[in-house]
């Protein structure tokens, strides 16, 4: 008997491809002309906050001039446990590398059972036992895993003097809500068996921002399953270093 849990949850497929322009020389002459390369640092701070406190600070979280006081804001919410953080995962990287940095839980849960047995049809080795008590159980027979917690994956692109970056970034957070019980089978003695399946919620974006070396920005605003009525905001901040 297959039992499909309810998940929250999406297929990303990456893929990338290297193509070579032809050489120009016009524009090489207004290019630098050094091996120099980039290191990358990525942050992606994640707050949940009740919605009537978050909402009015969305205009300042999306306005480049004052996100800075806006989180500044947010963190000393966090401080007075006015706010959850949810999560500050940071990946280290070169340019035009893709990383990624997780924190994770494995979950395990099942997703086959075998129907309860007969007791006239087994055998009862030891009188001991009380059958019904025993066969009226489901055994599980297939298990799946379900990775929670916080993943970030960036692929960064530094311009050629170190002060923008273009970001391919992923970023999601996975969390379990509770189980959901479900009638599966009718046993011999009229009892119903029922099954738990974990209940999942994934919040996640997928986005290419381009912010300047060191600048913030909101990424993503998710509403919660749990807490009720609490939103949850994604801000992205990066930062360049020349390596030699």
């Amino acid at each position: 008997m297959r039992v499909f849990p309810t998940l929250a949850c999406s297929v990303l497929l990456l893929s990338t491809s290297t193509y070579s322009a032809p050489p120009q020389p016009t524009r090489a002459a207004n290019r630098e002309t050094s091996d120099a390369q980039w290191s990358v640092r990525v942050d992606v701070l994640m707050v949940a906050m009740p919605q009537d406190k978050l909402l009015p600070l969305l205009p300042d979280l999306r306005d480049p001039k004052k996100i800075d006081a806006a989180v500044d804001q947010l963190l000393t919410a966090v401080q007075r446990k006015e706010a959850i953080l949810t999560g500050y995962p940071t990946v280290n990287t070169l340019d035009g590398t893709r990383s990624m940095s997780e924190a994770i839980f494995e979950k395990r849960y099942p997703t086959e059972f075998e129907p309860p047995q007969n007791p006239q049809n087994k055998s009862t080795s030891s009188p001991a036992l009380e059958p019904t008590a025993v066969n009226d159980s489901p055994l599980p027979t297939a298990f799946e895993t379900r990775n929670l917690g916080v993943t970030l994956e960036v692929e960064p692109h530094v311009n050629t003097r170190g002060d923008s970056i273009r970001i391919d970034v992923v970023s999601q957070r996975v969390e379990l809500l509770g189980f959901d019980s479900f009638d599966a089978i009718k046993t011999a003695s009229g009892r119903s068996v029922k099954i738990d399946q974990p209940q999942f919620f994934t919040s996640k974006v997928n986005a290419k921002v381009r912010v300047q070396n060191g600048q913030r920005a909101l990424i993503a605003v998710h509403l919660l399953a749990k807490p009720e009525n609490y939103l949850e905001v994604f801000i992205l901040q990066a930062w360049t270093t020349p390596v030699r």
